[in-house]
């Protein structure tokens, strides 16, 4: 028989079924209640420990090359207009041109936390070499693509050798 006691729904335990109204035994024992709030926190504190792993083994701190492309991604917003390229989305505030580039530099702000693809950030000699060539392009091609011109060809990420990667598929399957 189940018994609700101050919002909560218990078992009976000895009920005598029909008319039995002893309020006693509508509760659970006092060490049974302990057991399942320990049980519940139990399970609780497990799922927060797995939320707590599944985090930092995703969110590993291993970026290389936050702000060369922060650096790199503001000099193409600042380029961006004259070159024809909409900078209206992502969708920020403001509808002038200074707060076109300064959304597009906000976005890139969080869209750099990835860093870079390379293994290795590039220095700062060769991150202000690509932002020397964004800024002093004649064509819009650099500003497009930064990856195709020879001043910033540290983006184009290294490619992956044929042996690693027949050996990483194998360890997958």
């Amino acid at each position: 028989m189940v018994a609700m006691v101050s919002g909560r729904l218990f078992l009976r335990a000895g009920a005598s079924g029909a008319g039995g109204s002893d309020s006693s035994a509508a509760k659970f024992s006092r060490p049974q209640r302990l057991s399942r709030k320990l049980a519940r926190r139990a399970v609780l504190v497990s799922l927060a420990a797995l939320a707590g792993i599944a985090c930092v083994t995703a969110c590993a701190n291993e970026q290389t090359g936050i702000e060369a492309c922060r650096a790199i991604e503001g000099a193409r917003c600042e380029n961006a207009r004259s070159c024809g390229i909409d900078l209206t989305s992502p969708v920020h505030r403001g509808t002038s041109p200074s707060d076109d580039v300064g959304g597009c530099k906000r976005y890139y702000q969080d869209a750099c936390l990835h860093g870079f693809a390379a293994p290795k950030d590039p220095g700062g000699v060769a991150v202000q070499v690509c932002v020397d060539a964004i800024n002093q392009a004649t064509d819009c091609e650099i500003v497009k693509a930064p990856e195709k011109s020879p001043a910033c060809s540290f983006l184009v990420p290294p490619a992956v050798p044929v042996a690693t990667a027949v050996a990483d598929a194998s360890v997958a399957d």
